[in-house]
């Protein structure tokens, strides 16, 4: 089962490995792609939740000299307004064969719970940006090519993240929390996302401290 996650890290990390350079400090890829990626494991069954914020775009395109600029503040701008979503329900028998949960059976379970707020279901397909439906689109097939029968299926699901002022309903960068709820499993998310935070150090020893702690937990002194 391992090996199955382990593929999907491995994908993410050659697809983003060109650039981790432009947050204000050097993001460890390996623990923040564990930060958005949640599995479940019951039994047989395996779920997996893999939200793709804002910052993702940034890190994996930004800096690719194949990605031109002006393409990457095109995806950006485009997947603004979304919380973009993939999901995956597979169930892996014992004789070896896999059988994965439709595109229609997520969708009609999947849902986006912000702070206490009321769940909210995926944007119809028919109803999105067609530049949004492209990404999308581009996406299944690399999914697919790479992760062969498990990339084929990932699917993939668009929220609204504006509220009527137009503020992001969630932002990786700061306080807060949502649930994506799938195939019967919660898969939480707490923000911001440590590996964003800058990281702090301890007065002590200068020894490097995780972005969202408060104080050192060896010796017990306030962390500015």
């Amino acid at each position: 089962m391992m090996k199955i996650q382990y593929a999907i890290l491995l994908l993410i990390l050659v697809f983003s490995a060109p650039a981790i350079g432009q947050e204000e400090h050097k993001v460890p890829l390996t623990e923040y792609i564990r930060e958005i990626q949640i599995w479940k494991k019951d039994g047989e069954n395996m779920t997996l939740s893999f939200w793709l914020p804002r910052s993702y775009w940034r890190i994996a395109l930004a800096d690719n000299p194949a990605i031109p600029e002006d393409m990457v503040h095109l995806i950006l701008e485009t997947l603004d307004d979304y919380i973009f979503v993939c999901a995956l329900d597979v169930d892996i028998h014992l004789d070896g064969s896999i059988t994965f949960a439709s595109e229609e059976t997520i969708r009609n379970s999947i849902t986006v719970k912000i702070n206490q707020g009321v769940p909210q279901q995926p944007i119809p397909e028919n109803q999105l940006d067609i530049s949004v439906r492209s990404i999308s689109e581009t996406m299944k097939p690399m999914f697919e090519n790479m992760m062969g029968q498990f990339g084929a299926g990932m699917r993939f699901y668009f929220f609204e993240n504006k509220d009527e002022n137009g503020a992001l309903l969630v932002d990786e960068y700061k306080e807060g929390e949502f649930m994506i709820y799938h195939s019967n499993k919660e898969f939480e998310y707490a923000l911001p996302l440590t590996t964003l935070l800058p990281p702090k150090n301890c007065p002590v020893d200068n020894a490097a401290m995780k972005g969202n702690w408060s104080y050192c937990p060896f010796h017990g002194n306030t962390l500015d």
